[in-house]
């Protein structure tokens, strides 16, 4: 259980650097615990079908968790692309 519960938290920590890293490239500044934020609202967002092919609900939970930390929605669409 212990290496299950560790190997989760290493997925998340690797997918929010990731998102950190991507969000960097493009001139926008965002903390850790923002990716972080940024991943939960994603998850949050697939997990529940609203569309076909889950377009637009992956988009649209980005634009709005990076919109929450002031960054633009041009910007956010282009990370979310």
């Amino acid at each position: 259980l212990l290496a299950a519960l560790l190997l989760g938290a290493f997925a998340w920590l690797s997918e929010a650097y990731a998102l950190k890293t991507l969000c960097a490239f493009q001139g926008l500044p965002l903390r850790l615990d923002q990716a972080i934020f940024v991943l939960f609202a994603l998850n949050l967002a697939i997990a529940l079908p609203l569309s076909l092919a889950n377009v637009g609900p992956f988009e649209a939970s980005i634009v709005f968790a990076l919109g929450t930390f002031g960054i633009a929605t041009v910007p956010a669409l282009a990370v979310s692309a």
